[in-house]
């Protein structure tokens, strides 16, 4: 089975907010689910529940926003401060990245390989070499 696609991952998950019912939102999830492999699965989950890695695993990404702000600053041009004022707006980083990189669906950015960048920025010391690390990652949302 191939690799999930992330940003069908992120369709998917636009489709279960945009869903009236419970059974609808579930349907939509069956559907994601029904066709991406058992590592993959597991991946979808964690990341729609909010973590990154498995509860028993203690690393962490150690990012916040001012280093996705920035990130997002010099991959789209975006002004810092309108970014800022976005977060406030929005109330979440995910929904300024994805705000401020607009609709991606090319992507060739796998679940599995998103994995692997969060696995390298949890194991990089160093603010600067992390944010080199998230914005290479948040880079390729727009590549094939």
């Amino acid at each position: 089975m191939p690799d999930a696609r992330f940003a069908d991952f992120a369709a998917a998950l636009r489709a279960i907010e945009a869903a009236s019912g419970r059974l609808d939102k579930a349907d939509h999830l069956v559907a994601f689910l029904a066709g991406v492999s058992d590592d993959d699965a597991a991946r979808a989950a964690r990341y729609a529940s909010g973590s990154v890695f498995p509860l028993a695993d203690e690393r962490t990404v150690d990012v916040g926003f001012a280093i996705i702000r920035n990130a997002l600053a010099d991959l789209t041009g975006a002004d810092p401060d309108a970014l800022r004022a976005a977060l406030v707006r929005l109330g979440d980083p995910g929904d300024v990245a994805a705000e401020a990189l607009g609709e991606r669906p090319d992507s060739d950015l796998s679940l599995g390989q998103t994995e692997h960048a969060f696995e390298q920025i949890a194991g990089t010391r160093g603010s600067k070499a992390r944010a080199a690390l998230v914005g290479e990652t948040l880079g390729r949302l727009g590549t094939q």
